[in-house]
C-alpha cells in the first residue's frame, strides 16, 4: 500500500524540503497554516479487481483429426493427422510420428490409407485387449502411407557425371 503524508502547514513543508535524504529537490505546496499535524492518507494502487474465474468460457479449439483423405497429393513436411492421447492412425511408409503423435509426410506423393492385421506382443497392453476378444477375431490398425511420385526429368547422362 502506498501511503503519502499530507502536510497541513507551510512550515512543516519547508522543513521537509530542506532535508536531502528524502530526495526532494523542489517541493511547492500551497497550504494555509492551520495546524502542525501530519495526517497519513493512503492512495489506491490499482482499480477494481475483476473475477478471476472464467467458468463460462469455452475451451480452446484443438483442431485434431486427419487433414487429408485417400488419394490426396501432399508434399514433404505436410501435416497429415493430429492426435493427442493414443494412436488412431499409425505412421506407414514415408510418414513420421512427431510430438504428440502428429503424423507428417517425409516425401511428396499420394496418400493411401490401409488397414492391416495387428498381432500384439505377448506381454503388451494390446495383448490383454486381444485376450478378451472371441477366438479367431483379428485386430486391425489403420496406417497412413505415402506412395512417392516418380522422378520424372531428374536424370543425368552418364557422360555428365
Amino acid at each position: 500500500m502506498n501511503c503519502v503524508l499530507r502536510l497541513e502547514t507551510l512550515w512543516k513543508a519547508k522543513q521537509l524540503a530542506g532535508i536531502k535524504d528524502f530526495g526532494i529537490k523542489a517541493l511547492q505546496i500551497n497550504l494555509q497554516p492551520t495546524s502542525s499535524r501530519v495526517i497519513p492518507s493512503c492512495c489506491a494502487t490499482s482499480g477494481v479487481k475483476g473475477n478471476t474465474r472464467n467458468v463460462s468460457r469455452p475451451d480452446k479449439r484443438r483442431y485434431r483429426g486427419w487433414k487429408v483423405i485417400d488419394g490426396d497429393h501432399v508434399h514433404n513436411g505436410y501435416l497429415l493427422a493430429k492426435q493427442i492421447h493414443s494412436f488412431r492412425w499409425y505412421p506407414g511408409a514415408n510418414v513420421v510420428a512427431g510430438r504428440r503423435r502428429t503424423l507428417t509426410a517425409t516425401c511428396s506423393g499420394t496418400i493411401r490409407f490401409t488397414k492391416e492385421i495387428f498381432i500384439p506382443g505377448r506381454f503388451t497392453k494390446d495383448a490383454t485387449v486381444a485376450a478378451k476378444l472371441p477366438r479367431g477375431a483379428l485386430l486391425y490398425k489403420t496406417f497412413i502411407n505415402i506412395v512417392p511420385d516418380k522422378d520424372v526429368g531428374r536424370f543425368r547422362l552418364v557422360e555428365q557425371i
